[in-house]
C-alpha cells in the first residue's frame, strides 16, 4: 500500500511474488479501486502495478 513493489515485499519476507500477491494484493489501493469503479460501472485507467496479475485474466 506504500507503492512498494511486490518484488521488493517477497524479497523482504522471503516469500515468492505469486503468494504476496494471492495474499495481500487485494489490499492495494489500486486494486481496491478498480474494484469499486467495476462494480459502479465507472471506467478506471488501466494501470497495472500493484495489481495481482489473477486479477487481470479476469
Amino acid at each position: 500500500m506504500g507503492g512498494v513493489p511486490f518484488e521488493m515485499v517477497a524479497k523482504y519476507l522471503g516469500n515468492s511474488v505469486d503468494m504476496v500477491e494471492r495474499v495481500y494484493g487485494h489490499h492495494s489501493p489500486d486494486w481496491l479501486r478498480r474494484a469499486a469503479a467495476a462494480l459502479s460501472g465507472f471506467s478506471v485507467p488501466t494501470g497495472t502495478e500493484n495489481v495481482p496479475a489473477h486479477a487481470e485474466e479476469k
